[in-house]
C-alpha cells in the first residue's frame, strides 16, 4: 500500500545542496546584482555549505 515510501531514492549531500541552491537561485542572483550591502543571502549560503 505504501510502497512509494519504501522506493524513495536516497539523496546525496551534493544533491541536497544543489537542490537548495536551485531553489534559492533567484535570491543569490539578486544578491550578486545588488550593491552587496545586505549579506544575508551570502551568509545563508555559507552556512548551508558548511553543513555539508
Amino acid at each position: 500500500m505504501f510502497d512509494f515510501l519504501k522506493k524513495q531514492k536516497q539523496i546525496s549531500k551534493e544533491e541536497k545542496f544543489w537542490n537548495y541552491f536551485v531553489k534559492n537561485k533567484k535570491e543569490f542572483e539578486d544578491f550578486i546584482d545588488s550593491d552587496l550591502s545586505d549579506y544575508r543571502p551570502y551568509n545563508r549560503l555559507t552556512k548551508k555549505t558548511q553543513s555539508y
